[in-house]
Parts: C-alpha cells; structure tokens; sequence
C-alpha cells in the first residue's frame, strides 16, 4: 500500500471532533467529583460512628470502673456538688466502710469522681482520684454529669448516669447516655 492509498483510507475515517471531547472529558469530570463527594461523605459518616463507638466503649468503661467500687462498698457516703446540668453533678465522692470503731462506723480514703475542664488541651475529663493519684477516665468531652439515685423500692439499689458529649470531627457534637444499677455489698 503505499502513502497515497494510506491518506485516502484515513481521509475517509471519521474521528472525534474537538466538541465531542470536550463534552466527553466534561462528562467524566462531574463523575468524578460525584464519586469523590460520594467517598468525602462515607469517610465522614465512618469517622464520625467510629468515634461514637469509641466514646460509647470509653463511657462503658468509666461506668464499669465506678459501678464495681461501689459494688465493694459496703456503706457509701455520696456527696454532690457543682451541678453542671440541671439535676446532675460533677463531682462525686464516696468512702467505704471499713468498719465501726466505738459505736461510728470508720471509713477508708475517699474515691472522688470528677468532670474537670483542662484549658490547656480546651476540653474536659472525668478523673478518679484516690489517696492524691487521679487517673483520667475520659477525655476530649464538652459536657459531662454524674447522676447518683436510690431506688425508692430496693433502697440499696444505686443507679449511675452518666451524660457525656464529645465534638466530633467534621461533624455535629455526639450526645451520649449511659448508666447502670448497682447493688452495693452488705
């Protein structure tokens, strides 16, 4: 074949035209960006469930630690103080009872819970404190209430609420519940 017969075979073959890619290309783009919308949004909605997860699990293990020292106690002095919410504190303190000593029962170093705001990382924490040593229970939270009950028909019966709200990145604040009934030892 030679060079003539090769650019008449091409002159007859109808290719793309300039438009036609344009319009192609402009196509492809907006799918992409819808994916990319699509992917920027499940990413979040992931982040934000994996963080209530952790806040959840977090509170559970906070409630567990506070549940099971009241659990061993056999007598509790529980002191509410600064209500951060209606109807909630943030400080709880109780003591166990280790015995009587005359005819007044004696009790052991108090166990204070507490919400605290720390300014230098701008959020707040709840920490146990115990004989001078406080832990950190959990942190990065915005609000937080400790709520101690009696239930009126097991009096020994202590129920244990906590309410928490953490900010989430990218997203709206979190607020959590949690709580527990315990029955302190006899």
């Amino acid at each position: 074949m030679s060079n003539r017969e090769v650019m008449r075979a091409r002159a007859g073959a109808r290719g793309y035209t300039l438009v036609e890619m344009t319009i192609s290309a402009a196509i492809l783009l907006v799918l992409v960006a819808l994916s990319l919308a699509l992917l920027r949004a499940s990413t979040r909605e992931m982040e934000t469930e994996a963080a209530v997860v952790a806040l959840e699990t977090d509170a559970r293990r906070a409630l567990e630690i506070m549940a099971e020292e009241i659990r061993q106690s056999r007598v509790m002095m529980i002191s509410p103080q600064l209500p951060a919410v209606p109807g909630w504190t943030s400080v709880l303190v109780f003591q166990e009872a280790t015995g009587i000593v005359g005819m007044a029962p004696s009790f052991g170093p108090s166990i204070t819970y507490a919400y605290q705001w720390n300014p230098r990382q701008n959020w707040g924490e709840i920490t146990r404190t115990q004989g001078g040593q406080t832990t950190v229970l959990l942190a990065r939270l915005e609000l937080n209430g400790f709520r101690l009950e009696r239930d009126a028909t097991s009096p020994n019966q202590v129920t244990i609420r906590l309410l928490l709200q953490m900010a989430i990145p990218n997203g709206d604040p979190v607020l959590l519940r949690v709580e527990t009934a315990v029955l302190p030892r006899n």
